[in-house]
């Protein structure tokens, strides 16, 4: 089920600048956060989050992700059903969100996010993986990845472990990224699009670090006499 949260007059497409803290979070969104934390910063912010769409599986409210997306903005907050904490961020339409990365601003639709812009923000790492169903090559750093459609015309320049980095075509372009994942890299895991977005989990707490609320239960105990 989806339920708009609201709308008023708010900014622009591609307006916003957020910060990109990979394995961490993006703006002011922090893996691990409970779900009440997002609706707080979100109701600070009203001029930015305008647009806010509430999706979960009325049915099975435990089986499916609880997900808080921003239209406007390009990315959405995937929540853990269960523990009710962030689990994974997506921006699903990068030219709707400029994220900065040190000093630098990538995405947004003035500046694309090629392969070429990421391998040059964010530094040489290891070949990542070809899912030849999807068409998408997946990029990975430590707690982020980027995916990136590829024509079928150049399938072959991106065999696993075989692609030359940065990916550019024989033609001299090179693909625009369609999806960035933002996840918690403690685990090891690699996180992309499709069943690899599963992979993500929530951070582990901190020793001592408590976010539900507390409960207090009475007990009642029964005495019986036997005589």
């Amino acid at each position: 089920m989806q339920r708009p949260r609201r709308r008023c007059e708010g900014t622009a497409m591609g307006s916003i600048v957020l910060d990109l803290r990979p394995g961490v979070g993006i703006g002011p969104f922090t893996l691990g956060m409970p779900i009440c934390e997002a609706f707080a910063q979100i109701e600070q912010q009203p001029n930015i989050y305008d647009v806010v769409h509430v999706k979960y599986y009325d049915e099975e409210p435990l089986k499916l992700d609880i997900v808080i997306s921003f239209p406007d903005h390009g990315f959405h907050l995937r929540f853990d059903s269960w523990s009710q904490r962030l689990r994974l961020i997506e921006i699903f339409d990068v030219k709707r969100l400029q994220m900065r990365y040190a000093t630098s601003v990538i995405g947004g639709p003035s500046t694309l996010a090629t392969f070429v812009a990421v391998y040059s923000l964010f530094g040489p790492t290891y070949p990542g993986t070809y899912d030849k169903d999807r068409g998408v090559y997946t990029l990975f750093y430590p707690g982020l990845s980027f995916a990136f459609p590829i024509p079928s015309q150049y399938t072959d320049c991106c065999r696993d472990g075989e692609a030359e980095l940065p990916l550019e075509f024989p033609d001299g372009t090179t693909p625009v990224t369609c999806r960035v994942s933002i996840f918690d890299s403690s685990a090891g895991s690699k996180v992309g699009v499709g069943s690899m977005m599963d992979k993500a989990c929530t951070p582990p707490l901190l020793a001592g670090s408590l976010y539900m609320e507390e409960v207090h239960v009475k007990l009642q105990w029964l005495l019986l006499l036997m005589t």
